[in-house]
C-alpha cells in the first residue's frame, strides 16, 4: 500500500495526462511481486527502471533500448542494485529462451519496421505463463489530440513525416499507429492469450500531443528542467502547476467515460499472457 502511495504521488506530477494513465495501468496490470524477473523493451529513460529500483528492490530488471543517449540518461536516473540497462536491438533480444516471468514493452512496437519479429522475440523469452504489457497508440485517436494530422489523415490520406520531430506530433518517429483488431492478430499469432484490454484517454487538450512534444524537445535541452519527469523531485513551480492544471482541466472527464471497441482514445493497453 505504502509503494503504491508513493508511486501515485510521482504520477501525480506527471505532466502528460497520457502517460500517467497508461503508466497507472502498466504498474497495476503487472502485479509486481518479490523475485520476479522483469524485461523492459525499449526503456527509453528509465521510468519504470527507476520505479523498479526504487520501490521493489527484490524485483531483478533488465532495460533495453538503441538509443545510447537515452540509456545514458537511464543510467543515472535509475541507479539501484536491482536494475540493468543494455543496449541491445528488440528483434534480436541477447537472452535464453523462457527467462523472464514479466515483460514490459509501452509504446514500442510503433517504431520498429517488423514488429512481428519484435513480438515472436517477446514470446520466446517470456516464462511459460508469464505476462506482458504492451502498450500502443491508437489509429482511431481523438480529433483534439492531434487536429492536423487527424485533418490530414482522414481527408488527404497523409499525416505529417515521422522525422520531421518538432511538428510531426502523432507520427514523431512512428512508422505505424494501430488499430485494435491489427494488434491483436500481431500479438495472438506468436501464441500470446490476451488477458485483458484497457483503453485510456478520449477527452484531452487541444492539440496536447503536439504542445507536449514541443515540450519534451525543449525540457531535453536542458530548459525548464522543472518539467522533466527524470529530474529529481522538488517543490512544483507556479508555471509547472499552471500547466498541470491546464492539461488536466480537460483530462478528469476520462474518469467518468467508459471507452469501448471503436471510440476514439490515445493509448491500446494490453495485458498478455504466455
Amino acid at each position: 500500500m505504502k509503494n503504491s502511495l508513493l508511486i501515485n504521488a510521482i504520477l501525480q506530477k506527471e505532466i502528460d495526462p497520457a502517460f500517467r494513465r497508461r503508466a497507472e495501468v502498466v504498474i497495476k496490470n503487472l502485479s509486481l511481486k518479490n523475485g520476479d524477473k522483469i524485461l523492459e523493451v525499449g526503456c527509453g529513460r528509465g521510468f519504470y527502471g527507476h520505479i523498479i529500483g526504487t520501490f521493489f528492490p527484490k524485483i531483478s530488471y533488465i532495460g533495453i533500448d538503441i538509443n545510447e543517449k537515452h540509456l545514458r540518461i537511464a543510467k543515472v536516473f535509475a541507479q539501484a542494485p536491482n536494475v540493468n540497462f543494455r543496449k541491445v536491438d528488440a528483434t534480436k533480444l541477447p537472452f535464453d529462451d523462457k527467462v523472464f516471468d514479466k515483460i514490459i514493452c509501452t509504446e514500442v512496437l510503433e517504431h520498429i519496421k517488423n514488429d512481428r519479429l519484435a513480438i515472436s522475440e517477446l514470446y520466446r523469452v517470456i516464462k511459460p505463463h508469464g505476462a506482458a504489457i504492451i502498450t500502443v497508440p491508437n489509429k482511431n485517436y481523438p480529433f483534439f489530440w492531434d487536429p492536423i494530422n487527424w485533418v490530414l489523415e482522414r481527408f488527404f490520406h497523409t499525416h505529417i513525416p515521422s522525422h520531421v520531430l518538432w511538428f510531426a506530433g502523432i507520427w514523431a518517429y512512428h512508422v505505424r499507429l494501430y488499430g485494435e483488431d491489427e494488434l491483436l492478430e500481431k500479438i495472438k499469432k506468436q501464441g500470446f492469450k490476451v488477458s485483458s484490454i484497457t483503453r485510456t484517454t478520449h477527452f484531452c487538450f487541444p492539440f496536447a500531443h503536439f504542445l507536449l512534444g514541443i515540450g519534451k524537445i525543449i525540457v531535453e535541452k536542458g530548459f525548464f528542467t522543472s518539467f522533466d519527469r527524470f529530474a529529481p523531485s522538488g517543490k512544483n513551480s507556479f508555471l509547472l502547476k499552471l500547466v498541470l492544471k491546464m492539461f488536466y482541466l480537460f483530462d478528469k472527464y476520462n474518469d467518468m467515460k467508459t471507452l469501448k471497441k471503436g471510440s476514439s482514445f490515445v493509448n491500446i493497453i494490453i495485458k498478455v499472457k504466455a
